[in-house]
């Protein structure tokens, strides 16, 4: 009885195992609108099938492939919104903090879908991608993971005919040493159409990679956003930066008694804002500007110059106390001694003369 009871649970097993081979799932993204601008709505639905999966239900994650670096992700893929099998949704990696709640994720049918994103920006560009999870029950009331599938790619475009924005980075200085000061000073520049001050502002953030040869992650030193914030990164060493904005498109970054830490490539990433006709503020795409070497010296003249001195002084101070105890010793010592010698002479030429 034994036997077969084993012989039919691996029997059990073996069918699982054939019907997870069979699995299939397919995910199809679908723009809704073939057209739009920056500022308006994006929708795409995720449709979903699958195939020898019994009452299986689905979990959704959206990923955005930005065409330009950031920052925050260097792999270039950001996890946006999801929602999981029970229809619970969570925001991933979005951090829009202007637009908190511009991004929504529902199920409007058992397999279909719909990603909406509020008053897009053109810093949105990119691929979008639905994952999908196929889920069947597991027994107990749990759900057991069946296949994963990964959609078309969306692409979102803007076509703009408005300003270019261009960085540059220039340093007051090519030779820095210990405990100097340093000037790095972040230019843009525009191209194109004219914009009004007034309708542009800037979010200029500093970072430094700790090698000649960029190979390293890069260092968040300070940033100062659109509205004049200035936020800083905690610091190990006594050097200190600060940030100010000294031009309507010039930034400066000083660094403040440079040590050995302070060595590295060191450049600006500017995202430009831009107010329409219509008074809604548009993000741009970010712009990193080419890196400038800082190199941290050690200056020999000031590294021995204290050394020196005291040296010498201490040097001055033993001579002089040399100086001291031989002219008193000199002074008292022998002067008794030479006194003894004349007496005992004295003593002699009188014993002759007896």
């Amino acid at each position: 009885m034994l036997a077969v009871v084993q012989s039919f649970s691996n029997s059990e097993i073996d069918d699982q195992e054939s019907a997870a081979r069979d699995y299939t799932l397919t995910v199809e993204a679908v723009k809704l609108k073939p057209f739009f601008m920056a500022g308006h709505t994006f929708e795409m639905t995720c449709k979903v099938s699958s195939q020898n999966i019994k009452t299986p239900r689905y979990s959704v994650l959206i990923t955005a492939e930005k065409t330009l670096n950031d920052q925050s992700n260097p792999n270039g893929t950001t996890r946006i919104i999801s929602l999981n099998q029970d229809s619970v949704v969570r925001r991933e990696d979005w951090i829009d903090q202007d637009r908190v709640d511009g991004v929504v994720l529902e199920k409007v049918q058992e397999n279909e879908f719909r990603y909406r994103m509020y008053q897009t920006q053109v810093s949105d560009a990119g691929l979008y991608r639905c994952v999908v999870t196929a889920w069947s029950p597991g027994g107990g009331g749990m759900w057991r993971e069946a296949v994963n599938g990964l959609s078309n790619p969306i692409q979102i475009d803007f076509q703009t005919s408005g300003p270019v924005f261009n960085v540059s980075v220039h340093s007051d200085r090519s030779t820095i040493y210990r405990g100097e000061l340093v000037n790095l000073i972040c230019i843009i520049t525009l191209e194109g159409t004219f914009i009004d001050p007034d309708d542009m502002s800037f979010d200029v953030s500093w970072f430094a990679m700790r090698s000649v040869a960029m190979d390293r992650d890069p260092v968040f030193l300070a940033s100062l956003d659109r509205k004049g914030i200035v936020t800083q990164a905690r610091r190990n060493g006594s050097s200190d930066v600060s940030l100010e904005r000294i031009g309507l498109l010039e930034f400066r970054l000083r660094l403040h008694g440079c040590e050995d830490q302070d060595f590295g490539n060191h450049y600006c990433l500017v995202t430009p804002w831009v107010q329409s006709a219509a008074g809604v503020w548009q993000r741009e795409m970010d712009i990193k500007s080419k890196p400038i070497l800082v190199a941290v010296k050690m200056d020999v003249l000031n590294a021995f110059k204290f050394p020196l001195l005291i040296g010498i002084g201490l040097a001055t101070v033993i001579g002089l106390l040399s100086c001291l105890i031989g002219y008193c010793s000199s002074r008292w010592c022998c002067k008794k001694e030479v006194q003894e010698t004349r007496r005992e002479r004295r003593r002699l030429m009188s014993m002759e003369m007896d």
